[in-house]
Parts: structure tokens; sequence; C-alpha cells
């Protein structure tokens, strides 16, 4: 399972939610506070769209590293193991599955990273 990252991808926060809408996800605006992490999956297909800063996101079997800024998307299967590093970020998120429904936590840790 490997994501999909296309860089200068979209122009608007609107163009971003118009796409997360067609693809049937459940868009969410989010601020994410500064991070680097471990190796983690989530049970979820996803969708990413920065808007604002920037995030290093590595490919944790491929061995790829994205630097990911504004107007570039990664779209993300369920069970894509990754990491991520950066001093915060804001985005447009699509989620597969209504986000008040995310089984916490949401970064499920790999089983070497316990």
């Amino acid at each position: 399972m490997q994501a999909s990252v296309m860089k200068d991808h979209f122009s608007t926060e609107a163009e971003a939610i118009a796409a997360i809408n067609a693809a049937g996800f459940y868009p969410a605006i989010l601020d994410i506070p500064a991070v680097t992490n471990k190796t983690h999956w989530h049970d979820f297909d996803s969708m990413l769209f920065v808007l604002d800063g920037r995030l290093t996101l590595s490919d944790d079997v491929s061995g790829q590293v994205y630097v990911l800024e504004p107007s570039d998307r990664v779209d993300a299967p369920a069970g894509y193991l990754h990491h991520e590093s950066h001093n915060g970020f804001r985005a447009v998120f699509g989620f597969s599955v209504d986000p008040t429904t995310l089984s916490i936590p949401i970064d499920k840790p790999h089983r070497n990273e316990h």
C-alpha cells in the first residue's frame, strides 16, 4: 500500500473541499501542531491538501521522502505505513469515514514501534 503524492495539485481551499466531497469523503480543515512521530498507520483512507506550512512525509515501506507544501495533495489508503515531521501545518483533510467515529488513537503504532 502506497500513497499517491501530487505536487502543485490544487489552488484553493474550496477546490480541495470539492474534490473531497466528489470522492464521497468527509472534509475537515485542521491546524496540526508541530510533531515528529514514529511509524504508524490509520484504519481509514484519507486525502490531505496542504494549505499552509511544510510537511515531511516518509513512506516506511519504500523509503521515499516527500516534502509537501501548499497546493500539494496526498491520497493514502488505510494501513499505509508512514511517519511525519513538521513545525505545524494547516490542511484540508478528507476522511473515508465520519471523523466523529474515528478510533483512538488515530495514529496506530506499527507493531515494531510500541
